[in-house]
This record gives structure tokens, C-alpha cells and sequence, in this order.
């Protein structure tokens, strides 16, 4: 049976800090995860802080000051392991997405698979390359038709004049359909062509 959720009081942050407490802000999220799940582990309060005039922002917790300090080497000696471990998880992820890209049009030009690859799976920017709510199939395709939408088309000056995105996407969708097609093309036959690579 699962452990009854742990509770986390909230408190101000003008409020006054428990003895041998100390404040770990918002933003590292190894940081505070681990100080929440150690703190718990050993049977102390986290306290989750907010700022005094909403009471709705979260600025960070407070917890017992050994943990934090325990995490924070722990931190610092699994960083470039960490970094190396994220780098070669997005590096396959690409690769992936590029490969479904080249599968799906086998005519797209050489030079816009790297700028599709870039756009759509770019960290932290809601892209559709990275939501997980859609198969890699359909996230490649959303990927090379915005693609295509922004550098195949006039969609990019049509909102720039003012028009509305919904607006601007009906004036395009025609040459994007084209364009799109064009890039899907009839599959080649067995030989080098069929077979390219990913950059």
C-alpha cells in the first residue's frame, strides 16, 4: 500500500525560519526534489514558501539545513554525469524525429531537415517536437508543415500586417498542402537515394 501523501504547511516568507532550517529557492529542480524526498525520508517537515503579498506564488521550501547541504554536493558531483545523460537522451530524440521526417518525405531538401529537426525540438519553447501527447508520426509532420508555413510562404508577413493567425493559416494551407506534397513524393525505390541519413 502506497504512503499517505505528506503534507507541506505553507508559510510567508517574512514568517520566522525553524531552527536549523535553511531556504531553498525555486529553480534546480535535482535541488529541491531531493531535499523534499530526503527531508520526508527522515520523518521532518518541508514547508513550502510563498511570497507574502499573493500567497499563491511558490518561492521555494525550507528544510533542515544537513539535507540541503548533503544535496547540494550531491548536486555538484553528479552535475556533468547528469548534463552528459540529458545530452545523449535529446541527442536520440532527435535523431528519431529526424528519421520519421526523412521516412515521411523522402523529397524534403537536404538543407531544411536540420532546420526543421532545430525548430521543432527546441527545449523549453512548447514545440511540437517534444510534447508527448502526440506520436513521433504526426509530431514530424506538424514539424515540417510549420516549417513549410513559415519559409515557403507569405504566412510569416501576413501576420505581420495584422492579419489573425487562424486567418493567415486558411491563406496559406494551399501551398503548404503543396509544398508538403511535393516533399512526400513517391517513395524511391531501393538504392543510396532511399536511404539517407540523418546530419
Amino acid at each position: 500500500m502506497a504512503p499517505a501523501p505528506t503534507s507541506e504547511p505553507i508559510v510567508q516568507e517574512r514568517q520566522s525560519m525553524p531552527h536549523g532550517y535553511v531556504f531553498v529557492p525555486k529553480g534546480n529542480v535535482f535541488i529541491t526534489g531531493h531535499c523534499r524526498r530526503r527531508t520526508q525520508a527522515a520523518n521532518h517537515t518541508v514547508y513550502t514558501v510563498v511570497d507574502a503579498s499573493s500567497r499563491k506564488k511558490t518561492l521555494g521550501i525550507r528544510v533542515p539545513q544537513t539535507i540541503y547541504t548533503s544535496v547540494r554536493q550531491s548536486e555538484a558531483a553528479t552535475r556533468q554525469d547528469r548534463a552528459n545523460a540529458v545530452k545523449k537522451r535529446d541527442g536520440a530524440l532527435e535523431t528519431q524525429f529526424c528519421e520519421e521526417v526523412l521516412r515521411l518525405f523522402p523529397n524534403i531538401p537536404s538543407e531544411a531537415v536540420p532546420k526543421v529537426v532545430q525548430t521543432a525540438m527546441r527545449k523549453g519553447s512548447g514545440r511540437v517536437g517534444r510534447t508527448g501527447a502526440l506520436g513521433l508520426e504526426k509530431r514530424a509532420i506538424l514539424g515540417v508543415r510549420a516549417h513549410i508555413r513559415h519559409c515557403e510562404t507569405a504566412y510569416d508577413g501576413l501576420l505581420k500586417n495584422g492579419m489573425t493567425r487562424e486567418r493567415a493559416r486558411e491563406k496559406v494551407i494551399g501551398r503548404v498542402d503543396e509544398v508538403a506534397g511535393q516533399w512526400v513524393g513517391k517513395q524511391k525505390k531501393e538504392g543510396a537515394e532511399s536511404r539517407r541519413r540523418c546530419p
